[in-house]
């Protein structure tokens, strides 16, 4: 009987959440802030870099170990943000990411209460795992509330999560590390923060009804004239619960360009994780000056991600963007390999390298977004949850990699360089990637041949 009631529950409030005409003016922008606010939130979540030196010390492992804990919890993020995917698809987004949000906040605060390595371990696959579940869904939304002309910014503002959640955690540990000196100050300050914020997302986060989700919108103006209500949500007569994962990984580009995206954001990851760690043990700061130098990097990031955004959405030409922003990317990395990553390299020197990194590393990001969203939309309009899904999973299993060989990689070869010429590797590959992508390289109008589709003949 309670089972039941929780599920009638559950179906009211999604029924609550859906809407029935697609938003256009203001409240679309509301509604996009609404799921930029929430990226954010899940993002900010649970980002440890800051406090990893202290972290390190107060369970008396060495980084390499706490590389080994989080690829153990990274492999279970990767998992369960795969798997969500279909489902957001089907039964709608946000009321997994509400959820994902608020578990993983209660959960912030039962870390603070751990003693041992193994009680770490344990909360901290937990929380990989409740903000999977918030993280998969959030990219299908902002597809969503942003039509095609507009999606390159949207996604460079989607982009505020994985980037303004470090940015937040980083610069959070630079003021208030000083003042309080622990690890566990950080993490009552990050619940107390995303408990406060998680009562906004629950408030006002919507979704699409499943009609609109099945529509795609080219301009705002076109909206109402597009997402009339029709018999069917799909042409081929497709039924919505027939979306599954296995049937998406059929079309290679589902899959493909995620992987090249992952190669591409070898840096990003490390900064991810390791951040501050990087710039303690290779320029001998300390922790305080190791958040604001990696803040220096999020930054440059965001700047990147808006400046390509904007351009992408002007030009309308995604693959070029990316890929120009990939060049660029891939010309400045070995420049600072070279010539500022010594320990004699003046702070000042270090923070505009570490800005630049975020500035050139972004440009190729936030362009690849929207042409791997309207690649989806060509696919089938309403796999996009699903699609990101496999994007968060790509994601996660480099992130996974990185936790684990980085701190391998430094400590074999004498530095970090040796690991960000790896990165590098990974930066010249991606330029292949743009060229299997669907859509024009220098004219607009003459567009793209269609792609496959995920749906049956019949």
């Amino acid at each position: 009987m309670a089972t039941n009631g929780i599920v009638r529950l559950l179906r009211r409030e999604v029924k609550r959440r859906e809407l029935a005409v697609y938003p256009t003016g203001k409240y679309r922008l509301f509604l996009l802030f609404v799921v930029v606010l929430a990226n954010i939130v899940a993002s900010y979540e649970g980002n440890l870099a800051p406090i990893v030196p202290l972290l390190i010390k107060e369970l008396g492992i060495t980084s390499l170990i706490y590389g080994q804990l989080n690829a153990i919890t990274l492999l279970f993020t990767a998992i369960v943000v795969l798997f969500i995917g279909p489902y957001a698809d089907r039964f709608g987004r946000s009321l997994f990411v509400v959820s994902g949000i608020l578990v993983t906040a209660i959960f912030i605060f039962v870390m603070t209460g751990i003693d041992t390595v193994a009680e770490f371990l344990i909360v901290k696959i937990i929380l990989g795992i409740t903000d999977a579940v918030a993280l998969g869904p959030v990219a299908g939304l902002v597809r969503d509330f942003s039509p095609q002309m507009s999606r390159g910014i949207a996604f460079a503002f989607w982009s505020m999560g994985p980037v303004g959640g470090p940015f937040i955690a980083n610069g959070v540990a630079a003021v208030t590390l000083p003042m309080f000196g622990t690890w566990q100050s950080q993490l009552y300050i990050m619940g107390s923060i995303c408990l406060l914020l998680w009562v906004v997302v629950f408030l006002f986060l919507r979704d699409l009804s499943p009609e609109l989700r099945g529509r795609v919108v080219t301009h705002e103006s076109e909206a109402h004239a597009q997402v009339q209500p029709e018999q069917s949500t799909d042409p081929a007569g497709l039924p919505e619960e027939k979306i599954t994962l296995r049937r998406a990984l059929k079309i290679p580009l589902v899959w493909l360009q995620p992987l090249g995206m992952a190669l591409f954001l070898l840096i990003y990851f490390t900064m991810l994780v390791y951040g501050p760690l990087f710039f303690t043990e290779t320029y001998k700061v300390d922790e305080a000056i190791a958040a604001r130098l990696t803040m220096f990097f999020w930054v440059g990031t965001f700047i990147g991600l808006i400046g390509s955004g904007w351009l992408s959405d002007r030009l309308r030409l995604r693959k070029i963007v990316t890929t120009t922003g990939a060049l660029v990317a891939a010309i400045f990395n070995p420049i600072w390999i070279l010539y500022g990553m010594t320990p004699e390299t003046s702070q000042n020197l270090v923070a505009l390298c570490s800005f630049l990194a975020g500035v050139t590393g972004a440009c190729a990001y936030s362009s690849w977004m929207a042409m791997y969203s309207e690649n989806l939309e060509q696919i089938d309009p309403r796999i996009q949850a699903t699609g990101w899904g496999v994007f968060g999973f790509a994601m996660r299993a480099m992130i996974l990699l990185v936790a684990f060989f980085s701190p391998m990689v430094a400590k074999m070869a004498g530095g970090w360089q040796a690991w960000f010429w790896l990165a590098e590797v990974g930066m010249i590959l991606y330029l292949i990637f743009p060229f299997l992508a669907y859509g024009p390289w220098f004219s607009a109008e003459k567009g793209a041949a269609t792609p496959p589709s995920v749906k049956p003949s019949t």
